[in-house]
This record gives C-alpha cells, structure tokens and sequence, in this order.
C-alpha cells in the first residue's frame, strides 16, 4: 500500500503558510510568504517519491507530473509570488512614510 509522498506533505504545508502570512499585517509576515512560494516551485517540479510495502519489502517508486500541468502550475505560483512582493513592498512604502511624518 502507497503512502502520500512527503514532498506533497511540505508542498500543501508552504502553501498554507504561504496564504497565512500573506494575510498578515506586518511586513515580515509578508516577506515570509514570498519565501515560502518561491520554495514551492522545486517541490513541485520534483517528481514525487513514493514509499511502498509489498509482503513484508519496502521499496520506493517515483512518479512525476506532466510538464505541461507543472508548467501552469509553476506559472501560477510564480504570479502568486509577484502579487506577495507587490503586497509586501506596498506595505513597507506605507510603514516607511508614516515613519517620516
């Protein structure tokens, strides 16, 4: 019987810190998204790594996606990762200017 792969584990576990931080209200919080999105374009272009047990033997098999699908997908994650570092730096202009007044 196969397992989920761990990298689809840390893959879904970036992106929902990616989407909490993005939330967030400090500009730390928002830089910290955008690190985790660009860390989830090489999980996703690696293929994923299964670990199976058949009869008592455990062996791994790997399985990868399409190029064509982990090509949209990577595109999206990259626009995601634009519109954090627009978010991020609007947020920081902000602070910086009501620092100065």
């Amino acid at each position: 019987m196969a397992a989920i792969p761990i990298s689809t584990f840390f893959e879904l576990l970036f992106a929902f810190f990616a989407i909490y931080f993005y939330k967030g209200s400090i500009s730390l919080e928002r830089l910290a998204a955008t690190g985790f999105l660009v860390l989830e374009i090489p999980l996703i272009t690696l293929p994923q790594e299964f670990y199976v047990e058949s009869s008592g033997i455990v062996t791994s098999t790997t399985v990868a996606f399409p190029s064509s699908i982990i090509g949209y997908v990577v595109l999206g994650v990259i626009i995601l990762t634009f519109v954090a570092l627009y978010r991020w730096w609007d947020l920081y202009t902000l602070e910086r200017q009501e620092k100065k007044k």
